[in-house]
């Protein structure tokens, strides 16, 4: 029978994400959802179902992506295993169609994905969840489109000319309890970037590094960042920050220290809120638009305090 990650997974898309049971379209039963050994890569998949992994899996051959997903309602658990890429010129690891939604991916280790502007996870649909995925070694980390979830991943050690990227996600999504380390891109970059109406939450992001304007974490409007830290974030020729997002946005219990710029930069209508500014090489907390409430910060040793 399906595995308990599986079940279970499907079960929180119903309840999270707004999509429909796996059994409730085509299945009698959550018994009856096929199972699917992945053993050898490139992979596509085609039918929604649960696949999974029960050894490491490698790719040689440049330009191809390791996992491709042409369906809805997809689970992949690599229980552990790993997908290893060709390095330079590899394709993306894992990569869903943008017209599809709802894949599940939990338990993996991606490395070697190199190709330039390559992303270890590239779910582009929308709906996704990702968890307990180690993303390390490669040139992005992990995308993923509108209303999902990326939660426990760790991203670190990646390296590309362009736009730097640890975790990306499109509106309406979660990134929760994640640690973004060691990310660098000759142009801009970002450890965690969210569009419009998202939510970070318990994060760590330290040592991302930019040669144009670089963000530990960058949000769009109508955002929640809470609990997180981001520090030793150091952009070049543009403003950067430790922690930024648009207007309507709070941030509440973060930690923005040691970076290049300003330590939290907000926009109007916003509010912050016991957060701890230090070190920071130009504005401990600035602020740039009109009708925010600012109480309770600790702000000291930053170039400008608030």
């Amino acid at each position: 029978g399906i595995s308990l990650f599986a079940f279970a997974a499907f079960a929180v898309f119903a309840q999270d994400a707004g999509a429909p049971r796996m059994e409730a379209e085509g299945y009698a039963s959550v018994d009856d959802i096929p199972e699917t050994e992945i053993t050898n890569l490139p992979f596509v998949i085609s039918e929604s179902g649960y696949y999974f992994l029960k050894t490491n899996l490698s790719l040689s051959a440049p330009g191809v992506d390791g996992i491709v997903v042409n369906a809805d309602k997809v689970g992949i658990d690599c229980l552990g295993f790993s997908l290893l890429g060709p390095g330079e010129g590899s394709g993306h690891g894992i990569a869903q169609n943008p017209t599809n939604r709802y894949v599940m991916l939990a338990n993996a280790t991606l490395s070697g994905w190199c190709g330039e502007g390559k992303y270890a996870v590239h779910a582009a649909g929308g709906g996704n969840r990702i968890e307990n995925v180690s993303a390390v070694g490669n040139s992005k980390g992990i995308l993923c489109g509108d209303s999902s979830t990326i939660a426990s991943c760790l991203v670190m050690s990646n390296t590309v000319q362009e736009t730097g990227c640890g975790i990306a996600a499109d509106t309406g999504s979660e990134v929760a309890g994640c640690e973004v380390a060691d990310i660098a891109g000759r142009a801009d970059s970002y450890g965690i970037r969210v569009d419009s109406n998202s939510a970070v939450r318990g994060c760590m992001v330290r040592n991302v590094t930019g040669g144009g304007s670089c963000y530990g974490i960058l949000a769009g409007a109508v955002c929640r960042i809470e609990n997180c830290e981001a520090r030793s974030c150091r952009g070049g020729r543009e403003p950067s920050a430790g922690i930024r997002a648009m207007g309507t946005s709070v941030f509440l219990e973060n930690v923005a220290s040691d970076n290049s710029h300003h330590g939290i930069w907000m926009a109007g209508i916003s509010r912050a809120e016991r957060n701890v500014l230090e070190r920071n090489g130009a504005v401990g907390l600035h602020v740039d638009g009109p009708a925010n409430r600012i109480e309770e910060n600790v702000v000291v040793s930053n170039k400008w305090g608030i």
